[in-house]
Parts: C-alpha cells; sequence; structure tokens
C-alpha cells in the first residue's frame, strides 16, 4: 500500500507540473491534505487564463513576470502602455499611430485601462503572430 501511495505522490506531483488545473484540483483533493500542497493563486490564475484562452501556460508566466514588476496593482494604463511594451519588444520602434491603434485593440471596454488577463490575450493573439509574421519576412 505505502509504494502505490509513493506511486500516486508521485503521479500528484508530475500533474501538478504539467500545469493541469482540472487535474490538479482533482488530484490534490484525492490525495493531499490542503496543508501539504499550496499552489499559489497568481499559479492557478495564470494556468486558467491559459486553459480558457487557448495559451501556453510557459508563455502566460512569462509575461506576467514582465507585466507584474511594470504595473501596480495588476493593471495597465495608457500612460504607463509604451513603456510596457517596450520591456516585451525592445528593438521594435513602435510609432504613436501604431501605439493608439494597439491600444485601441487592447481597450476594448474603453475603461481606460487593462487587466493583465486582457493584456495577455492582446499581447499572445495579436502582436506576438504579427512581429513573428514580420520577422520572416525580412529574412
Amino acid at each position: 500500500i505505502l509504494k502505490r501511495k509513493e506511486k500516486e505522490a508521485a503521479q500528484a506531483g508530475a500533474a501538478l507540473h504539467q500545469g493541469l488545473l482540472g487535474t490538479q484540483r482533482r488530484v490534490l483533493d484525492k490525495y493531499a491534505a490542503p496543508d501539504q500542497i499550496v499552489i499559489p493563486d497568481r499559479e492557478v490564475l495564470n494556468r486558467d487564463l491559459a486553459k480558457r484562452s487557448n495559451l501556453s501556460v510557459l508563455d502566460v508566466d512569462r509575461i506576467w513576470a514582465v507585466f507584474s514588476t511594470a504595473t501596480s496593482g495588476g493593471r495597465i494604463s495608457r500612460a504607463s502602455f509604451p513603456s510596457l511594451l517596450q520591456r516585451f519588444l525592445p528593438s521594435v520602434e513602435i510609432g504613436p499611430s501604431q501605439l493608439s491603434m494597439w491600444w485601441r485593440d487592447l481597450d476594448q471596454d474603453r475603461s481606460g485601462d487593462a487587466s493583465f488577463e486582457e493584456f495577455a490575450v492582446w499581447y499572445l493573439t495579436s502582436v506576438l503572430p504579427k512581429m513573428a509574421g514580420q520577422h520572416r519576412g525580412n529574412r
């Protein structure tokens, strides 16, 4: 029985490592006491966002690492948008018209700011594919 429990615990650890949110919850409910494994809220939120938006967990985590250090309160304003983009695209010169167009695309609800979730989905689905296409075209 002890060997089986060790194997199940190893499988639970593997499932956690893979970032499978639904599997995480089922495995934790079945095998772990609540005080044994703690998943940080941000990690759970990032994995949930990746799953809902069909994005890579690794990409979402990488964006969070930059976004969280550049913003306060987890939101980006129009005023701080250019400096955030420079962190993601340091070698790209972004003109005022491009910046305005991107902000309109990002701030769909016209609230004047954008959440991490809005930014991550916008950046990974709109900006990166365009940048990759331009890069391939310049070869």
